[in-house]
């Protein structure tokens, strides 16, 4: 029995593939594959809104919320910002609030400190009816204030003037009393160092009264414990605009001294 020696040809069905119940032919064909996958697959999220349509939106959420809440505009800080910058070619002035300058001015605005006079105790006062109606007639009824103790009168001018018109009246009473002297009656000190302490304060008065200044009185200066006369005076000079310069004088009566200002006590 003869037997056919031809090769048999195998028959094979094209591969099917299930995706998602749905049944694909041939796999190796890209276009129906691709096809296929692109219709099934899951819809991506639209793309962000457009600047119009994110205002809008946001315009929506906040007349919501402004039912509850006073929201400030998130953009005032840029816009604030935007009239203080400044641009070179610009010639006119940037407009600022000049109401809030106002206020800031009010608040910063402090009341200038008036000085007053020294005060002024009186001792040995029979009658203080009959001297407060004499000080209102020099001074004026509201010139002056008072304050008694058990062992003197206080009195507070108002002015320099009238403190001065009340010493002269209390000298020429020849009243009891003590006081300080005013700031603007401070001599302007000086030190001078290295004169002997036997030089005579005339010499010495003329001697810088000779270089420009106006001397008020010269003092030597005497040790505070041993009372011995110390190679140092006081110079008291009238204030004038050429005060200073007694610093620059190395010399006077023959002798090299050194002007200093006085040390506080």
């Amino acid at each position: 029995m003869s037997t056919n020696n031809r090769p048999t040809t195998v028959r094979t069905v094209p591969p099917i593939k299930i995706i998602k119940n749905k049944v694909v032919g041939n796999i190796n064909t890209n276009s129906n594959l691709q096809s296929q996958l692109e219709s099934n697959k899951r819809s991506l999220p639209s793309s962000p809104a457009s600047p119009s349509n994110t205002a809008n939106s946001s315009a929506t959420s906040a007349t919501k919320k402004s039912k509850f809440f006073i929201s400030p505009n998130r953009y005032s800080i840029l816009a604030e910002d935007e009239t203080y910058s400044t641009n070179s070619n610009d010639n006119n002035p940037i407009d600022v609030d000049t109401q809030s300058q106002g206020s800031m001015r009010s608040t910063t605005h402090t009341q200038k400190k008036i000085d007053l006079p020294p005060p002024i105790f009186v001792k040995g006062v029979k009658d203080f009816f009959e001297l407060s109606k004499e000080l209102a007639i020099i001074t004026g009824p509201d010139s002056f204030s008072c304050k008694s103790t058990s062992s003197h009168l206080k009195l507070q001018l108002d002015t320099a003037d009238n403190y001065r018109k009340i010493i002269h009246f209390l000298k020429d009473n020849d009243a009891e009393y003590h006081t300080y002297q005013l700031k603007t009656d401070k001599a302007f000190r000086v030190v001078l160092r290295n004169l002997h302490p036997s030089t005579l304060v005339s010499e010495i008065s003329a001697a810088i009264e000779e270089i420009g200044h106006t001397v008020r009185q010269v003092t030597n200066i005497i040790h505070h414990q041993t009372k011995i006369p110390l190679p140092m005076f006081f110079v008291d000079l009238e204030i004038e605009e050429n005060n200073s310069d007694i610093f620059d004088v190395t010399s006077i009566l023959y002798t090299k001294i050194k002007v200093e200002e006085p040390h506080k006590r």
